[in-house]
């Protein structure tokens, strides 16, 4: 927290400390005061009812003083709570928490409904690992896309100091025993007995314990008991330790649980070699055998010999310690972390970013989310809208513009919430439109029977808003636009990116389900993707007649000045909502005969291997290579090198359970074609599909875990492996594939998608993307994942 004080740009941001009456609290107050920020001291807020009587008076205090951010810093997901409240209530314009450390189980039924609430409250949480995220989203079900992991940092200038003369001896080490610092609060979380009893195998070491806490007398008991007490140093708490750092030889850090270790931070920054637990957040800082040593938690002899390894051998420290402090260097300074956090700053504040003023990507979604109604509006129409509850609404609305003259009156609903960007627009006079979408249950946080009465209430009351009433004013002519005649539409405008588009469905009088959907690109680089759509729909229309699972297209044309594309409506369940470990292999059968049939329509390209391999392949070089690791884009290369002659087909390129529908008779259909290569290669489909339905099987792409998952995938004694085995014989025996070959196609599928990968951090960041920010890309990941598998099965390259 101070160091990001002490980062902010003090140009643009004036920072208050606010800091509640509570003992032990000095040393914050005076580094406050170095840093000159001003203090403001509160009553404490404990989790109890004393701490939720205080709330409104801190409220009133927010209230007053009208601070644009209130930002928490939490030691737990549950830290803060009655504060973040205040500042919730108070209606500051952006709240937001950090949480340091998880493993955090509510005590209660009540616990877990108060911190779920708040969240929907808070704008954003930052969460200093993937690991906290994953608990947060998972344990405690608070909102993923209100999630954002911004690691931890480090002051580097400060850890590049060199061991004042004398302190190594002082510290008890000589040329011939070396020192192992472990920089810890002596509490039970940190795992020093672990340490203690490793000592034992590692006898011409002296191990350096900085810090204090509750468990000393314990651990100085435990020394004594075990034998070590002779070379374990007990220092207390130290102010000097970039200095200890400089005199030891190894870093040590055996904790049971972190959450963004700063010790480990500190050690990488000071360019010393380290041995710490694997455990999540500082598995994602240490890379295993590339910039530091990871062992199992809780596991003394697994430590001992990584602390063995390291003291033996004077080159390895050398070559780990410099590659983590060019990680610090790289993603972890305390500059990098501050300009993260203001970033987010000014997306909830809805401020501009980059050198062209462009909005950061959730602001500008957000935003036309908003305006999405335009797509409401024929050419020549208008729209008025009422924001505020009364009685009978939506028909004094309507009766006003008939009034006026208007003819052609619609009368839509903004739904769900009134303080949120719409996620549809529902045509209240449509009694088609509006059973449509009770009885899908779209309404997401309105389910249920007794919801759907108090939604029917709330109609009749006048309460539903905002309220859009659209209609052709007198005079208007009625101008070029796409045929969307037959009746209202229901327009739903979901999705996390500008570039996802808006999809009308029409309906006409009387019928039960809608007669046509449309596709609206909400922006303009979104329209040359739609605009392939309909040109592979209609290229399958007229080559592949017979061909079943792909919807027909019916029409183009524009409203709002953007493109829009007619299709015929596929009625069935969305995979996603049925797929389980129980029906995985009865619906890849499904899908393995579609994509056969697929594989089967593809004709002859003589340049397949310079359009689909050497192009993707030099995209992926450009922009992953600089972050793999040594010889990885060599094993790349050689891999694709070996890939034979394998038959062209028409791939979807964005083949999940997300884009496929079940009939009735559990046929699958393929939507969402934007992305297809009417001329690509077989067996990409078939790996991305495999693959992200155990994605979706295992929270993986929530959780961060998807090499985890994907593992499993290529692994054909696990359940999810056996599937894939299956689908994978069944579909080269059709299309006569060599099983090498199709190995290799998995690793391009993964070259192919990296784009995508690139393209979305690229629109989060308003920049290109950190390094930091390239290695936890998802299909990266999976390319490292391919490496692994083909160096074992084939050799190394």
């Amino acid at each position: 927290m101070l160091m990001l004080l002490e980062s902010l740009d003090q140009e643009r941001w004036r920072p208050t400390l606010l800091l509640d009456d509570a003992a032990g609290i000095e040393p914050l107050l005076e580094r406050a005061a170095e840093l000159e920020v001003p203090v403001r001291r509160v009553p404490p807020l404990p989790l109890g009812l004393t701490g939720a009587r205080r709330v409104p008076a801190l409220a009133r205090l927010l209230r007053r003083e009208r601070p644009d951010v209130f930002h928490a810093h939490m030691s737990s997901p549950v830290a803060c709570k009655w504060a973040l409240a205040a500042a919730v209530l108070a209606r500051v314009p952006a709240v937001l928490g950090t949480v340091q450390v998880g493993q955090y189980e509510p005590p209660s039924r009540s616990a877990s409904w108060q911190l779920r609430l708040l969240a929907r409250g808070v704008d954003r949480y930052l969460a200093v690992s993937r690991d906290i995220a994953t608990e947060l989203v998972e344990r405690l079900g608070w909102p993923a896309e209100k999630i954002e992991v911004v690691y931890n940092a480090v002051d580097a200038e400060r850890f590049a100091v060199a061991a004042p003369p004398g302190l190594r001896q002082q510290l008890g080490g000589n040329k011939t025993r070396s020192l192992v610092l472990t920089a810890a609060r002596l509490d039970a979380q940190k795992g020093h007995p672990v340490l203690l009893e490793a000592a034992i195998q590692v006898p011409d070491a002296v191990f350096v314990l900085a810090g204090d806490g509750p468990e000393r007398q314990n651990l100085e008991e435990l020394a004594g008991r075990l034998g070590v007490a002779d070379r374990v140093r007990f220092l207390g708490r130290r102010g000097d330790v970039p200095n200890l750092l400089a005199a030891c030889d190894v870093f040590a850090l055996p904790s049971l649980y972190e959450g963004s270790s700063l010790a480990v931070l500190e050690a990488m920054a000071a360019g010393k070699a380290l041995v710490s637990s694997a455990i999540g957040g500082t598995d994602e800082l240490i890379e295993d055998g590339r910039s530091g040593l990871l062992v199992p938690p809780g596991d003394p002899e697994a430590l001992a010999g990584a602390l063995r390894r390291l003291l033996a051998d004077r080159e390895l420290r050398a070559s780990l310690a410099g590659r983590a402090r060019e990680r610090v260097e790289r993603d972890l300074t305390r500059e990098r972390m501050a300009e993260r956090v203001e970033a987010t700053y000014r997306q909830l504040l809805g401020a501009t970013v980059g050198e062209q003023g462009d909005l950061v990507e959730s602001e500008r979604n957000a935003r036309l989310r908003a305006a999405d109604w335009r797509f409401l509006l024929a050419d020549g129409e208008l729209l008025r809208s009422w924001r505020l509850p009364r009685p009978g609404a939506a028909r004094r609305a309507r009766r006003r513009l008939e009034a006026d003259g208007f003819t052609d009156v619609r009368v839509y609903w903004a739904g769900p919430l009134p303080h949120r960007p719409p996620n549809y627009w529902l045509p209240l006079d449509s009694p088609e439109a509006v059973r449509y979408l009770l009885a899908g249950g779209r309404l997401g946080s309105l389910p249920g029977l007794v919801l759907r009465a108090v939604w029917r209430f709330a109609r009749k009351a006048g309460l539903l808003v905002p309220i859009y009433v659209v209609g052709r004013p007198p005079g208007a002519a009625a101008g070029d636009d796409v045929d969307l005649s037959g009746g209202p539409l229901l327009l739903l405008t979901g999705g996390h990116r500008s570039i996802n588009k808006a999809v009308g469905l029409v309906f006409e009088e009387g019928g039960e389900k809608p007669t046509a959907a449309v596709k609206f690109a909400r922006v303009a680089e979104a329209e040359p993707g739609l605009k392939h759509e309909a040109e592979v729909l209609r290229r399958l229309g007229r080559e592949r007649r017979d061909l079943e699972g792909v919807p027909r297209l019916r029409g183009e044309g524009r409203r709002a000045g953007r493109l829009a594309v007619v299709e015929e409506v596929v009625e069935g369940s969305p995979m996603l909502q049925v797929l389980n470990r129980g029906n995985f292999a009865e619906l890849t059968r499904g899908v393995t005969a579609l994509l056969i049939e697929l594989g089967r329509g593809g004709g002859e390209d003589g340049g397949w291997r310079r359009r689909l391999v050497d192009e993707p392949l030099a995209s992926f070089e450009r922009s992953f290579g600089p972050v793999l690791a040594d010889g990885e884009m060599a094993a790349v290369r050689s891999l694709l090198d070996g890939l034979g002659e394998v038959p062209s087909a028409c791939e979807h390129r964005d083949c999940s359970p997300w884009n496929i529908l079940l009939s009735a008779d559990n046929a699958p259909v393929l939507l969402d074609w934007e992305s297809a290569e009417p001329e690509g290669l077989s067996g990409l489909d078939l790996v991305y599909f495999l693959a992200n339905c155990a994605f979706v099987l295992d929270g993986a792409i929530e959780s961060g875990r998807t090499r985890e998952s994907y593992a499993r995938v290529l692994d054909p004694g696990t359940p999810y492996g056996r599937v894939a085995a299956a689908a994978i014989d069944e579909y080269c025996s059709a299309l006569e594939i060599r099983p090498e070959d199709f190995h290799r196609l998995r690793l391009l599928c993964w070259i192919v998608h990296s784009r995508s990968d690139y393209r979305h951090l690229e629109l989060e960041a308003g920049a290109p993307p950190s390094a930091e920010a390239l290695r936890g890309a998802m299909f990266a990941g999976l390319v490292e994942e391919e490496i692994r598998f083909a160096t074992t099965r084939f050799g190394p390259p």
